[in-house]
């Protein structure tokens, strides 16, 4: 999260873009199922592409979600972190929506 920090600070957009592909990607290798970790991983490019076209208004709030996901987890409470995750992706599907 630190390097996320960092990235937003300094306004590294492409880092940040990376840095999410490389989030999404850990929590898919750290729930042990191959087929979401290899979907996550064909899905990778274009994650970055749509990320980096929406940052600039969603950046802050999906490391803030981030942060709050990897807590959640770290709980070890999965109805909250099953909320917690749905939460994240439905305001990533409403930003891409309001283009």
């Amino acid at each position: 999260m630190a390097l996320a920090d960092d990235a937003l600070a300094a306004g590294r957009l492409e880092e940040l873009a990376r840095l999410n592909s490389r989030f999404h990607e850990v929590l898919a290798q750290a729930s042990g199922s191959r087929t979401l970790t290899e979907l996550i991983t064909q899905l990778r490019w274009k994650m970055e592409w749509v990320y980096t076209a929406k940052l600039p208004r969603r950046a802050q709030d999906s490391w803030r979600e981030h942060r709050e996901i990897v807590e959640v987890l770290e709980s070890g409470d999965p109805d909250k972190a099953a909320r917690v995750v749905v939460r994240h992706i439905a305001r990533g599907r409403d930003v891409h929506k309001e283009q």
